[in-house]
């Protein structure tokens, strides 16, 4: 083997071997950023679960609505409830209330979006 084949195989061995480690650090923070998303997710969900299971004894009670969202709003008590498109929003949850001020439906909702 010629010194400038040599050279030439070394340097080939030195971009695979940069290329290849380029490769495996782009893969391992591609993973990450897909397990923070994942555990991002998983947390909404504990949270509304446990918004709801907090607000499970507020909404068995028939009660005027604004009072309805003030106990689900300290029952839950992680976020001010506002209002979106005919929707009342507290922390994870969302109550949707009929003209005649009874609770129809009740949700959850992820992301919490203003």
């Amino acid at each position: 083997m010629t010194s400038r084949t040599g050279w030439l195989f070394s340097g080939f061995l030195l971009v695979a071997l940069v290329v290849s480690n380029g490769w495996w650090f782009y893969g391992a923070l591609d993973q990450a950023s897909i397990e923070k998303y994942h555990d991002q997710m998983l947390w909404e969900r504990l949270e509304a679960l446990k918004s709801a299971l907090a607000a499970l004894p507020v909404v068995a009670e028939p009660v005027e609505p604004e009072e309805l969202v003030a106990r689900v709003a300290e029952a839950v008590g992680d976020s001010e409830p506002y209002e979106k498109e005919g929707v009342t929003v507290v922390g994870h949850l969302t109550l949707r209330f009929g003209e005649d001020g009874r609770l129809q439906e009740a949700g959850v909702t992820f992301p919490i979006e203003r």
